[in-house]
């Protein structure tokens, strides 16, 4: 791995994944308001990309991660209203 700047003057971390074949720029840290970590991106990536057989930028792994926790979350949500509907009630 090795740092150079992009053209918004950000020094970037060169990743190279023999698996897919990709190779992209990505922050050399991960900003501070940033939901993700860089590993989990890069966790993501590899693993949606072997299993679609294509590179993913950083901005599709971060989108399959924003729609997972949005399913998990609709999940939880509707267990939570089946679990409030058979409560029994006191009286």
């Amino acid at each position: 791995m090795h740092q150079e700047t992009s053209g918004k003057g950000k020094a970037v971390a060169a990743q190279s994944d023999t698996t897919v074949g990709r190779q992209e720029q990505t922050p050399a840290s991960n900003p501070p308001f940033a939901r993700f970590p860089a590993e989990l991106i890069a966790e993501t990536q590899d693993v949606f990309g072997r299993r679609t057989g294509r590179n993913l930028t950083n901005e599709e792994a971060r989108q399959i991660l924003e729609n997972l926790v949005g399913f998990f979350d609709t999940l939880n949500q509707w267990q939570r209203e089946q679990d409030s509907n058979r409560a029994p009630t006191q009286g």
